[in-house]
């Protein structure tokens, strides 16, 4: 009782908002995760049965996939967040009346 006693109704609110929050992320996410992952496993089992050439040929293809990604994740991120920072620069210009249309 003492924990309900030293907190304030605010903060118990918040922490059970986002303990909610972050169930609610691992369910949806988690399941559609789960989904992928043996989409993902009956494809590659598939094509070991068709082809353990072919299979072979494009798993060794997944590594070179994950490099150009992340490298283009780092190169594409602050290009983003750059387009962001003047897309919000003009919406404030906008919203903002200029001097002559004040008179």
């Amino acid at each position: 009782m003492s924990y309900f006693n030293t907190r304030r109704t605010g903060d118990i609110q918040r922490r059970l908002a986002g303990i909610w929050m972050v169930r609610e992320f691992l369910v949806e996410h988690g399941v559609a995760g789960l989904t992928a992952v043996a989409q993902l496993l009956a494809s590659v089992g598939l094509m070991l049965v068709y082809s353990p050439l072919l299979t072979l040929v494009f798993l060794s293809t997944v590594p070179l996939f994950v490099l150009l990604m992340r490298y283009s994740s780092s190169w594409l991120l602050p290009l983003y967040a750059e387009l962001e920072e003047s897309h919000g620069n003009t919406s404030r210009s906008r919203s903002t009346p200029s001097r002559a249309s004040r008179r």
